[in-house]
């Protein structure tokens, strides 16, 4: 089993994203049978450092090989920007050592704001990741893919309406043999909408 933890510090600013796990086969309601936290984000000094205040709202979830892929949105200021950013963390072994986490920013936005993403594992080991975004004149869901290969597909719009759409959440959706991506998101029309793709 594999969860997150986020932990405040106990310096000026700066938010760390922390990861822990628990073996199933031990009793993990007992919090002595979880591992140290580790640090995935990176470093609070340079974020810090760079005019950064936060970061916030980690999405997670493990593969068939049981690498951890972690999502969250930051604003760290770096390249003299402090909009927010999704970013994302993974790891394929050792993931209780700070050092075994490789960390990608998967959106960059100058003027706007990135935030709130989730994470969806297909059985290829693919990495679906949603969040919400105001690259428009709302805020729209966006996507990018992780393959497996640790490639990137780029970004693409999931909605580009009239109304703002937040809060994406997403699964896998496994029907006999085949393999669906289904996603969900609130509008401010009024609707829950739902998607299949």
């Amino acid at each position: 089993a594999y969860r997150y933890r986020r932990s405040n510090t106990a310096q000026i600013s700066g938010e760390i994203i922390r990861y822990t796990f628990c073996n199933l086969d031990i009793n993990c309601s007992i919090v002595n049978n979880w591992s140290e936290d580790v640090n995935v984000a990176g470093s609070t000094a340079t974020c810090r450092a760079a005019g950064g205040y936060e970061r916030r709202f980690p999405s997670i979830a493990a593969d068939d090989n049981n690498a951890v892929h972690i999502t969250w949105y930051e604003s760290c200021g770096i390249d003299g920007d402090s909009s927010k950013d999704v970013n994302y963390s993974y790891c394929s072994g050792a993931c209780g050592l700070d050092d075994s986490w490789s960390e990608t920013r998967i959106s960059n936005q100058v003027s706007s704001s990135s935030r709130k993403s989730t994470i969806a594992i297909d059985s290829d080991n693919n990495a679906y990741i949603l969040w919400e975004d105001t690259n428009t004149t709302f805020w729209n869901i966006n996507s990018r893919k992780r393959k497996s290969d640790g490639t990137w597909d780029t970004n693409v719009l999931k909605t580009d309406n009239a109304f703002n759409n937040y809060y994406p959440s997403s699964k896998i959706n496994i029907v006999g043999t085949s393999e669906y991506f289904d996603y969900a998101y609130t509008s401010t029309d009024g609707n829950i909408i739902f998607v299949t793709e």
